[in-house]
Formats: structure tokens, C-alpha cells, sequence
């Protein structure tokens, strides 16, 4: 998607089928049919937890709540599990990550820093955010036919669980703030979500282009501030050396993306990567999820590597020369200065 518009550049759900199909007897029975439901448009349709792509809503809302500086470090150091009255909740790392800031639980995807993260935040304020980035509702993408083709998904809160189980219990946030439990959501919507960190503005996602009323989007009730600064990290989640997302790197591009790895109670985890780029000043927003197929990082991350491939070095190679000159006359001013800065200490 094109974030400051709306405009899908591309969506594709798999598997899928050939349009004369429909028009054979047999062959739309055999559609019908498939356990594998190539008649289900998986993109707006499809309902999967998000796993770790969802965990930017925490960090937002503890950010904007004013609870969670960004750069020091917090809780105690991940050893890989944290133990709870009647159960252990786990880190997907054995070992685990020691003591971060957000800036690392996000690079290196820290399940345990955001289980504490999440008890601070609370269900309330975790629900809030949720929906002030879409999450819950339709999208309004004009495939839709007025939000009957397309699926919502699911947020809860402390009275979905009272009407279930009659009992709220912690365990049940730790389980939501890094996108497990009964959360569900739709590619299209994770979409959407991350045009609101590109932009600060939630799109009306359109495949057919022409004059759209309030074409930018609704605004999100989030600071520049918070947004800027997961912008940033999210950066660092592919360009670092020991990110979760270094397999989306683009030559001469700047990506911010978060892995995801989802697990789900029909059968291998789902595979998640979304992506930005350029990382600060977005213009194109890329969300895969391959279904049953494992790691986000190993899955899904090289998938989005290609699409960004193909939008910045065929699609608009021009917008690729002109990013790669800024950046080249950039690092020149820094090594101007750097070197300016060498000479007044020799001569000091």
C-alpha cells in the first residue's frame, strides 16, 4: 500500500484460482470444495493472530501514556521464561535476551519485556490503542461491498472475558500484548496499521483509483513524537546486525519492518514480516503472512525483501537513484564534518 493515500499497489492471496473457472460447472464445484479455499480472498478475509507485529501497539500506548522511556533500560533481565502464580510464560529465545530497553526488545523481538510492558499498560489502555490503529473494525476497502466481504477480527477486553470465563486473570494480557490469545486480525488491517505509523493517519484502503473523499485518512491519536520514535526502531529491527528482520534489507534502502511469528491452534505458527520504506519518510508499505510456514524472520521477511526489490528497482527506479543520492550526499557531510572535526583537534 501506498500510505499517504490508501492505494493497494498490489495484493495477492494464495492459493487462488483462474477466472474461467467460475464459468465451468465442475471446476467451480471443485473450487467449492478444496479444503485449501482458493475461493477465500485471505487478504481482507483471513483471520490470523498477529504475533509479534502487534507488539508496536504496547510499546505505543506506554509511550504515549508517558510510563516508558524508549532508551533506558528496563524490568528485570530476560532469562527466558518469567513464572507466574499457575504457569510459565516463555521467551522465544531459551536463553534469553538479559536486560533491554524497548529499543532492543523490539530489534531482537523480547517476548518477556513486553509480558512486563503489557501488566503495566493494562488491558484498557492496551484495547484503546488497539482500536485507535484500526484494529476491531473494518477497514473500508472498496472490495468490500460496504464491509459484508470483509472480516473484522477481534479485540478483546476485561468484560469479553467476564462474559466467557466469569474471571479476568493476568495471564490473559501477557498472552495479548505480544499478539497471542484470542486476538485476531486481517492482512489488510495490519496493512492499514502500519500506514498509521508511516503517516500518523489511517487510509481507506482502494484498489480502483480516482477522488476519495478524505483521501489521506483519519488521524490517529498518537504523537509525532511516539510515532517518530518507533519509526526508528522498527529501522533498527532490519538494519542491525543481530535484528529479527535483517533477511528485508534492500540495497540503498532504508527499511524499518517487524518480524512476527504467530502461533495458532490449527497447526504450525504463521509467518508474519510488515515493512516501511524509506524507514522515516515512508511511501511504501509492504505485509506478508504465509500460513503454517514457520519463522517470520526466515518466512516471511525474505518475501517482503522482494516486493521492495521489485517497487524500488523496477517499479520506480528513479525514486531508488534520488533516495541513494541523498544518502551519498549525507555520509559526504559527514565526513566533511567528521574530518573538520579531526583537524581542530590536531590543532588543539
Amino acid at each position: 500500500m501506498d500510505p499517504r493515500s490508501g492505494e493497494i499497489l498490489a495484493m495477492v492471496s494464495a492459493p487462488g484460482f483462474h477466472p474461467r473457472s467460475i464459468r465451468n460447472s465442475k471446476e467451480w464445484a471443485a473450487l467449492n470444495a478444496d479444503p485449501a479455499k482458493p475461493l477465500l480472498n485471505r487478504t481482507m478475509q483471513g483471520e490470523y493472530p498477529p504475533g509479534s507485529v502487534y507488539k508496536m501497539v504496547t510499546a505505543i500506548a506506554a509511550l504515549e501514556m508517558g510510563i516508558l522511556d524508549p532508551n533506558e533500560p528496563r524490568y528485570t533481565p530476560c532469562e527466558g521464561q518469567l513464572q507466574m502464580p499457575d504457569r510459565v510464560f516463555r521467551c522465544h529465545l531459551e536463553k534469553g535476551h538479559g536486560t533491554l530497553n524497548l529499543r532492543g526488545a523490539l530489534v531482537h523481538s523480547c517476548d518477556i519485556f513486553f509480558y512486563h510492558l503489557g501488566r503495566e499498560v493494562g488491558i484498557r489502555n492496551w484495547n484503546r490503542y488497539s482500536r485507535i490503529l484500526g484494529f476491531g473494525s473494518p477497514t473500508g476497502i472498496d472490495l468490500a461491498n460496504g464491509g459484508d466481504g470483509e472480516a473484522v477480527g477481534l479485540v478483546t477486553d476485561r468484560a469479553y472475558y467476564e462474559a466467557r470465563g466469569g474471571k479476568w486473570l493476568e495471564g490473559f494480557m501477557l498472552n495479548l500484548t505480544i499478539g497471542q490469545g484470542e486476538t485476531s486480525t486481517t492482512p489488510i488491517q495490519i496493512a492499514r496499521y502500519m500506514c498509521a505509523l508511516a503517516t500518523g493517519r489511517l487510509p481507506h484502503p482502494r484498489v480502483l483509483l480516482g477522488n476519495v473523499p478524505n483521501e489521506g485518512g483519519e488521524p490517529v491519536a498518537i504523537s509525532e513524537e511516539t510515532l517518530a520514535t518507533i519509526r526508528d526502531i522498527l529501522r533498527d529491527v532490519v538494519e542491525d546486525p543481530t535484528g529479527t528482520g535483517r533477511r528485508a534489507r534492500v540495497e540503498g534502502i532504508s527499511v524499518g519492518g517487524k518480524t512476527g511469528t504467530a502461533q495458532n491452534s490449527h497447526g504450525e505458527d504463521h509467518a508474519w514480516f510488515v515493512a516501511l520504506a524509506p524507514a522515516l519518510d515512508p511511501e511504501i508499505v509492504v505485509v506478508a503472512v504465509a500460513e503454517n510456514a514457520g519463522q517470520g524472520g526466515e518466512i516471511a521477511a525474505p518475501i517482503v525483501q522482494k516486493v521492495l526489490e521489485t517497487y524500488f528497482y523496477i517499479v520506480a527506479p528513479d525514486r531508488r537513484k534520488s533516495l541513494k543520492m541523498a544518502v551519498e550526499k549525507e555520509e559526504g557531510k559527514t565526513m566533511v564534518a567528521a574530518k573538520e572535526e579531526a583537524g581542530e583537534v590536531r590543532k588543539r
